[in-house]
């Protein structure tokens, strides 16, 4: 054998087992993958199938509709001249009519039983396959990313919850936040008054996938944090803002829905003094009340709760910085979830003030005014999640109110989540709810916090 015949030889050789070492065995996760794709398009397909047999079945009864119409008229006719002559009109008429409205009515009762089953199943694939995917990149990624974006909504679930004094308060705090994390089927949770320690010992109750993100702080010093089961791309830092505050009160991150789409999420904690709600019904502050909080009047409330660059009173000061700078991608769709210790303008308005069971049971007079922070946003177009769900404050239901505080016979809704879309992407909300003790696995566990939460789900589209 020639020199130049044993290398072509080698060559062929080493191509041979690049392409062994190529065709590898499928991970169990990518066979999850690939299987959860073919049910999904197998569910596709039947919703298309059905929406065209649907078509096709309505068509004579679209036919037999336009008869009806005719006969209808018809009768009108008849009738009117029954009453001018004192005759008996059409019954035979109105017998069929009744009847092939009354098949008609069954029929499409059966029929929408089918489409809500069939895509019952599509959102649970759905969902599977959107967990699977964004917790493991698999060689396939990009066309499980372009079949999942053509064919479902990305579903999330954000849990607001103030941890007061890092879950002090009760025993196995951190257990108790993971499960209920499971319970609610959470992807995203903002927290406030937390530990990074307590922030850490959550996610690792969590297990796989989950992380905790927090400000760099002393691990014993309580600040804001987001724990996520979605991979984190960057986090976001405020020094500006840090600087002037005793804990950060800011947190941001961005996060990878699934493989090359991302949102940015933030965890704010706005400062509680002044205490709007008590200073609006009782005009001063009991308790070791400064000068500033001894405000005596409606003006002077909402002129401590605008400023803006005070450390220590600013309600939203830092709110441009955050969102709106440059080094944070500002132009990422956005969840925010908070604190936010005020109240909203979307809840104490002249209707709420003129509704005694509302009154009744926020405790005191309700102002209709401008708040600044709900305000702000709601002027940059980010959505109140809650709201949306229950537009009514007034409907008579108790649920609608949202109230997450109550303290020295003051209730409100001061825990928000808020969305905003971006890059061509955009959040709709599907419910939101208030939760506590109830939501918890034993009826004998304590409720964690002196907060209730806020959960919302929403669709990622």
């Amino acid at each position: 054998m020639t020199a130049t015949r044993a290398r072509l030889l080698l060559v062929v050789v080493l191509v041979a087992a690049v392409g062994v070492a190529y065709a590898r065995v499928p991970t169990e996760d990518e066979l999850e993958l690939r299987r959860l794709k073919t049910e999904l398009a197998q569910e596709v397909a039947k919703l298309e199938q059905d929406r065209l047999h649907e078509l096709e079945v309505n068509r004579p009864q679209r036919q037999q509709q336009r008869q009806h119409e005719k006969l209808r008229h018809a009768d009108i006719g008849h009738d009117d001249g029954a009453i001018m002559s004192g005759g008996g009109g059409a019954p035979h008429h109105r017998h069929a009519r009744q009847h092939h409205a009354k098949r008609n009515v069954e029929h499409h009762r059966h029929h929408r039983h089918g489409q809500a089953t069939i895509r019952d199943r599509k959102a649970a694939l759905c969902s599977k396959y959107q967990r699977l995917l964004a917790s493991h990149q698999a060689d396939e990624a990009a066309s499980h990313v372009r079949f999942l974006q053509t064919h479902c909504d990305v579903k999330l679930v954000v849990l607001q919850l103030n941890l007061w004094d890092s879950l002090s308060h009760v025993s196995n705090g951190p257990q108790t936040v993971a499960r209920l994390v499971d319970h609610l089927q959470v992807d995203v949770l903002t927290v406030q008054e937390c530990t990074n320690a307590t922030l850490h010992e959550i996610a690792r109750r969590l297990g796989g996938k989950w992380t905790a993100s927090y400000p760099r702080v002393s691990s014993h010093a309580e600040t804001t944090g987001i724990i996520t089961r979605l991979p984190i791309a960057r986090t976001y830092t405020f020094p500006d803002l840090q600087a002037r505050q005793h804990h950060p009160r800011y947190h941001g991150i961005k996060v990878e829905v699934v493989p090359g789409v991302f949102f940015r999420v933030f965890s704010v904690h706005l400062y509680p003094n002044p205490h709007i709600g008590m200073l609006l019904r009782d005009g001063h502050y009991h308790r070791g009340a400064s000068s500033e909080e001894r405000a005596s009047t409606t003006g002077a409330v909402m002129q401590i709760a605008e400023q803006s660059n005070n450390a220590k009173s600013g309600m939203h000061g830092g709110w441009n910085t955050m969102i709106n700078h440059d080094s944070n991608d500002p132009g990422l769709p956005t969840i925010i979830g908070g604190d936010f210790n005020q109240m909203s303008h979307l809840d104490h308005n002249d209707q709420t003030a003129a509704d005694k069971a509302y009154v009744a049971a926020h405790g005191g007079p309700v102002k209709p005014l401008k708040y600044p922070v709900s305000t702000f946003l709601a002027s940059k177009d980010y959505v109140d999640t809650y709201r949306t769900a229950h537009p009514s404050v007034t409907s008579g239901r108790s649920t609608a109110y949202g109230f997450t505080k109550c303290g020295e016979g003051i209730c409100d809704r001061i825990d928000y989540i808020y969305t905003h879309g971006g890059n061509g992407h955009a959040f709709t909300v599907q419910s939101s709810s208030i939760v506590s003790q109830s939501d918890l696995a034993s009826s004998n566990e304590r409720w964690i916090s002196d907060h209730k939460g806020v959960v919302s789900s929403v669709r990622f589209s």
